[in-house]
């Protein structure tokens, strides 16, 4: 039965986690305020808070967050900030004692977008922990490029205990090539798995590469549709095999194929987990367009599975659900937050063995992570070269660029255009160079130049 956590909506992210103890943890952005609630599946609790000022300094106002929680039950949260703020992609840890989460002080990952202009619309960032607990994040910044702006999206880890080289992800430097809303996973091995949005003018789609002891190059699924604002989400099996998941004017897409079922486009469309018990059978929730009802399928291999309604009183639009490759601590359920009537609710799927199958489609076939013979390759433009070797971080000129407002419906196909144009990247004072063990995730230290694929110094192994 669903339990009502606050008032308040899933727009700017959010995270449900299960400490190791079982508590049950959201961690929330409601009107520019940081909130973590526990006990979220019986009577909610509000441990900690934290304002846009506190988190962001003068002119903070809270865009987007998203965290982890690792072994010591210690949250890590990722914030982002519209422009003007003294930072503007923040991190901090939670701590966990006698009972009750405490948030820490606020790191800098990244000072100030590159270029004016970046609104909400496009601030999406994300975080993923490695098995070392270590934070590998994600997020963009607007940046310039041949006279105009073009978004981008951005790496770093904290490897070693402070925030590490910027390593570009987006491979295309052109100012017509955008990417932005982007998801990591660090999966076994510690090798990582990034995947965003994209907008190349002419196409559309979803960009992904990996880190599998060095960077890959950039792979693409093309969608037939505009690209929608929703975010994509990645899961990863414990032996490799990676799903990518996105929406296509409207339709769910896993590894570049069709599912088929209907969702609404936002931020929250819903994601995926697996049984925590078997990573074999994967799960989607998400809200399905027809009756905007949230709904569940399953694949044990054999096809899609209808799992039936979990939510069906009023009218849903945004869902996020738990699933880490590194402490997950959910157990015989998939927990999930909602939004609806401008109040957020817990819930959890009770997992039970499959009803009768759904025929599959091409979709069910798994994808693992980019090789050579993986899905299309994205020529690099003819500035990038198409190999690299790490070396101080990026750092774009700074000067004005216009802002982008579009309303929730909009498609945020992004134009450099006087009403669009989000831009990106950071500078190099936010960007410490990392030197991880060799029991510890990768950590990389691009140039501002580099495209497709990148080959880590010998003094860089993965973490």
């Amino acid at each position: 039965m669903a339990v009502t956590i606050r008032a308040g909506t899933l727009t700017d992210g959010g995270a449900v986690l299960t400490a190791s103890d079982n508590t049950k943890v959201a961690v929330l952005a409601v009107g520019g305020t940081l909130y973590i609630y526990k006990d979220i599946d019986s009577t909610p609790n509000l441990d900690d808070s934290e304002t846009s000022s506190t988190m962001f300094g003068s002119g903070g106002s809270l865009e987007y967050v998203r965290a982890a929680i690792d072994d010591s039950d210690t949250i890590h949260i990722i914030a982002a900030s519209a422009a003007g703020a003294t930072r503007v992609v923040a991190y901090a840890t939670a701590t966990y004692s006698g009972g009750s989460w405490t948030i820490g002080s606020w790191e800098t990952i990244l000072a100030a977008y590159s270029e004016n202009g970046i609104t909400g619309t496009y601030i999406a960032v994300d975080i993923s922990l490695d098995s070392n607990g270590v934070p590998h994040v994600v997020y963009p910044d607007y940046v310039k490029q041949a006279g105009s702006t073009q978004i981008n999206v951005y790496y770093q880890n904290r490897i070693g205990g402070t925030w590490g080289s910027t390593q570009q992800i987006g491979a295309r430097n052109t100012k017509t090539d955008f990417y932005y809303h982007p998801r990591i996973t660090v999966r076994n091995s510690d090798y990582i798995e990034v995947v965003s949005r994209y907008d190349f003018g002419a196409t559309v789609g979803i960009a992904y590469r990996s880190y599998t002891g060095s960077w890959g190059g950039e792979s693409t699924y093309a969608t037939i549709g505009v690209p929608y604002i929703a975010t994509p989400a990645i899961l990863a099996t414990s032996g490799g095999t990676v799903y990518r998941y996105y929406t296509d004017a409207g339709n769910i897409e896993e590894n570049g194929a069709t599912i088929g079922y209907d969702t609404h486009q936002y931020f929250s469309w819903g994601g995926g987990a697996f049984d925590p018990s078997d990573d074999s059978v994967r799960y989607l929730i998400f809200v399905l367009t027809a009756n905007s009802y949230i709904k569940a399928y399953s694949n044990d291999g054999g096809g899609w599975t209808d799992e039936g309604n979990l939510q069906t009183s009023s009218v849903y639009y945004r869902v996020i659900t738990e699933w880490a490759y590194n402490f997950e601590n959910q157990s015989g359920e998939i927990n999930y937050i909602f939004d609806e009537n401008s109040n957020i609710y817990f819930d959890s799927f009770s997992l039970t063995p499959q009803s009768a199958s759904i025929s599959p489609s091409a979709s069910e076939s798994p994808s693992v992570s980019p090789s050579a013979s993986e899905s299309p390759s994205i020529s690099p433009s003819a500035s990038e070269s198409p190999s690299i070797s790490p070396s101080a971080s990026i750092s774009p000129s700074a000067s004005e660029s216009p802002s982008i407002s579009p309303s929730a419906s909009e498609s945020p196909s992004v134009s450099p255009s006087a009403s669009e144009s989000p831009s990106i990247s950071p500078s190099a004072s936010e960007s410490p160079s990392i030197s991880p063990s060799a029991s510890e995730s990768p950590s990389i230290s691009p140039s501002a130049s580099e495209s497709p694929s990148i080959s880590p110094s010998a003094s860089e192994s993965p973490s």
